[in-house]
């Protein structure tokens, strides 16, 4: 047998205890490099590439005077890559007996063209029925919404039930399980019936040949 073998063997096994915490803290070791490395990943690849496929938002505008606004004429503008009017609200939604969190409630154009802002289906309908909310999947986790199922929602001094017909995926959130909030996503008059507000003061911009925040600021 080669010497330097034998030696290494006759080294290890003289201290036997010694020997395994080198073993363990070399596995050890080994794990939490391939944990950073996997993150890494993810972050850097995954992440971005989810991100990305929504089709970011970069400029939000809000105004109560958008009904003088001719939306297409807008979208020819030669620095405009799209845009759309995508209503948002804040109010609460019970996600388990007595307990309520905010939801953030969006009402959306078109679920079948998204131009940006898009949101992917998972379960059940791709587009809300009427008087219907779609329910980003995350939030399932943080509460005991499922498809088809009827949570309440406290609107001011309202509380309503809206049925849940949909189940959607939108990577630009944060994590409901982060923020502990519930994302939703309904049509223009669902919105309006819901909340009671005035639809199209918020409008989404996206801008062509824009990468950083500084882009933006140059447009």
């Amino acid at each position: 047998m080669n010497i330097k073998l034998l030696k290494a063997i006759r080294d290890l096994s003289s201290n036997p205890k010694r020997t395994l915490v080198v073993i363990v803290a070399l596995m050890i070791g080994i794990w939490g490099l391939g944990t950073v490395q996997v993150s890494y990943t993810i972050l850097m690849k995954d992440l971005s590439a989810n991100y990305q496929s929504t089709i970011p938002l970069h400029i939000v505008f809000y105004s109560t005077d958008f009904d003088k606004l001719n939306l297409e004429e807008f979208r020819k503008q030669s620095e405009i890559e799209a845009a759309e009017f995508r209503d948002f609200s804040l109010h609460r939604i019970e996600v388990q007996p007595g307990v309520w969190i905010p939801l953030w409630l969006y009402g959306v154009d078109n679920f079948e063209d998204f131009k940006l802002a898009k949101v992917f289906q998972q379960e059940g309908d791709i587009v809300p029925k009427a008087g219907t909310i779609l329910v980003e999947r995350d939030g399932k986790k943080v509460s005991d919404i499922v498809l088809g199922s009827m949570p309440k929602i406290r609107v001011g001094g309202k509380i309503i039930r809206v049925p849940v017909s949909g189940i959607c995926f939108d990577p630009a959130q944060a994590p409901a399980t982060q923020d502990a909030f519930i994302y939703a996503y309904t049509d223009k008059q669902t919105y309006k019936q819901i909340t009671g507000l005035p639809l199209n003061q918020r409008l989404i911009v996206r801008l062509k040949n824009v990468n950083s925040e500084d882009d933006v600021g140059k447009v």
